[in-house]
């Protein structure tokens, strides 16, 4: 549980400065749990699911291509339980939508899982794994599934 605890908090640390890919910044970390007036079109998001792409890695200091995927089934209404769909398994999660940004953070028993996705689609998630060597963030997009 510590491991978990602790990748927790390194991906607090990812989201507080900017990643080296170039992203969206949440500031802090309490603003992931913390009650925010909703601002974007809950309509649009409430009840479907996203397909990311994601094509830049960035881990340990450095960045390289890739072509990782996530799915995430999101809930009726916000802030509500969801589901982030990595190839690792499920994580189950919060999300909500703070201004124009669908946020979600998740924890399962071996990953933390966190995904923001601005308005226009663009999208950063971050995964840490017991059994991986560090924390992967992952640029990309997000659209909803068809």
């Amino acid at each position: 549980m510590a491991d978990l605890r602790c990748a927790g908090f390194a991906l607090a640390n990812v989201f507080a400065a900017r990643a080296a890919i170039g992203g969206v910044v949440l500031g802090v970390w309490g603003a992931m749990l913390a009650p925010t007036p909703v601002m974007a079109n809950p309509e649009l998001l409430g009840g479907v699911t996203l397909t990311c792409s994601f094509t830049t890695q960035c881990q340990g200091g450095s960045c390289a291509a890739t072509d990782f995927g996530v799915d995430v089934a999101l809930p009726e209404t916000f802030p509500a339980e969801a589901t982030l769909l990595p190839p690792t398994g499920p994580i189950d999660g919060v999300a909500q939508l703070v201004g124009n940004d669908l946020q979600i953070i998740g924890f399962a028993s071996a990953a933390v899982g966190m995904l923001v996705r601005d308005a226009d689609g663009t999208a950063e998630f971050a995964l840490g794994q017991r059994a991986d060597d560090g924390i992967a963030v992952y640029a990309g997009r997000c659209r909803v599934a068809m």
